[in-house]
């Protein structure tokens, strides 16, 4: 099952329409299939063997990959699904109620205390902008 090198360069122009440059695009062709030189048949074979040995070992690899994320996948649930088990929390058993503490009624008003006068305004304001000059600069640019 090998395979044969064509000896003439493959018609680039199959199936274009017939225009001018098509014999342009063969001239090309040929001229670039000239200046190459063959490879002996020697050499196109142990490509092919190298060739296939790389996809082979791609795929030896991605299936050791596969196989191995599938033995991670186990033994995680191995080891998870018995504590998760384990550790389940239970509902508390209901309390029994004490009679020492007596109930209290929820009561929805309460007494609030409102002071008599309105608040005093304070003697001095709270931030002294008169003396604050300097903290924020001067008020009006000097020319």
């Amino acid at each position: 099952m090998q395979q044969q090198r064509p000896t003439n360069p493959p018609d680039l122009t199959d199936g274009w329409p017939d225009d001018p440059a098509n014999a342009d695009l063969a001239r090309l062709a040929s001229d670039l299939f000239a200046s190459r030189p063959h490879l002996p048949q020697l050499a196109l074979d142990r490509i092919q063997v190298r060739m296939r040995q790389e996809a082979v070992r791609v795929a030896r690899r991605r299936r050791v990959a596969t196989v191995a994320a599938i033995l991670i996948a186990a033994a995680a649930l191995a080891i998870g699904l018995p504590y998760a088990f384990r550790t389940h929390p239970t509902p508390p058993a209901p309390a029994e109620p004490t009679a020492s503490v007596p109930d209290v009624p929820i009561q929805d008003q309460f007494k609030v205390t409102l002071p008599t006068a309105n608040p005093k305004a304070p003697h001095r304001p709270l931030i002294d902008l008169e003396n604050a000059g300097p903290l924020f600069g001067d008020p009006a640019p000097r020319r």
